[in-house]
């Protein structure tokens, strides 16, 4: 049901071939890896607090629990956020290309996977900039883990969703590589600007973005590409998106969210 529902933009777009078996039968396998994982994480990340509680009613703790708990809420999200580009059912203002039809939504349906892509990858360049400068950080996980290598999931995960978005809007492998490549172009004259140039133009461009949430662009493209605009036009590092994302991980209290969820879908 939910594939009918995330392919009907693209179908009533044309941008739909018929797929091939094997890849069917692989995406189904794949699938099914991917919402394991994300169980066993969710679950992990259940069980960590509950083993705390134990531990403390006989006068011991879990080491590290607490840090491990900020990890999985980080694994999670991302975790989540990949599912929901599978289904191509990320929040979003409006269907979009839904109410369009024929050349139009076509180009609608390009346009928002070009934006959409274009500001995951720089959320994950930002990401992977960090992650890297933090390699030189001498802070530990309990049990000896340097605290960079489990934050690489951000990067990672943020440039899986770029070229999923890409391929599941774009319903093949051409039109898929197509919205990878116009993106990329767009990444790079950006990069050229010099600061000037990015002072003159954010605003407009954030401007520009915001408009295209009418034709549908994900919610989190909107808010993470303004965000990244507006640093690049003060001549901030983008990268500044990313460490206040792992700064807010440090809140005690942010795991709760998830969990939450997790129970409101139980019940």
């Amino acid at each position: 049901m939910e594939e009918t529902e995330a392919s009907a933009v693209g179908d009533a777009a044309g941008w739909r071939g018929p797929p091939r078996p094997a890849v069917q039968t692989l995406g189904a396998r794949l699938a099914r890896v991917e919402d394991g994982v994300s169980l066993v994480l969710l679950g992990l990340m259940t069980a960590i607090p509950l083993a705390e509680i134990l531990a403390r009613v006989f006068g011991t703790h879990v080491p590290g629990a607490i840090t491990y708990v900020q990890v999985l809420t980080l694994w999670v999200g991302l975790a989540g956020a990949l599912l929901a580009t599978r289904a191509d059912q990320h929040l979003a203002l409006t269907a979009g290309s839904g109410q369009l039809g024929g050349r139009v939504a076509q180009v609608v349906v390009f346009v928002t996977t070009v934006v959409a892509a274009a500001v995951t990858a720089a959320l994950a360049q930002g990401a992977l900039t960090t992650v890297w400068a933090d390699r030189a950080s001498t802070s530990e996980l309990a049990g000896g883990i340097p605290t960079w290598i489990p934050q690489l999931v951000l990067p990672l995960g943020y440039a899986l969703m770029a070229v999923r978005l890409a391929f599941v809007r774009g319903k093949g492998f051409v039109r898929g590589a197509a919205v990878l490549a116009v993106a990329g172009l767009l990444l790079w004259g950006l990069s050229q600007a010099d600061w000037e140039q990015a002072e003159n133009w954010a605003l407009p461009l954030v401007v520009g973005l915001v408009l295209t949430a009418g034709l549908g662009t994900p919610i989190y493209v909107i808010l993470g590409g303004c965000a990244l605009l507006l640093f690049w036009g003060e001549d901030v590092p983008i990268a500044a998106v990313s460490v206040e994302t792992l700064r807010q991980l440090e809140e005690e209290t942010l795991p709760v969210l998830p969990l939450f969820t997790f129970t409101g879908y139980i019940l």
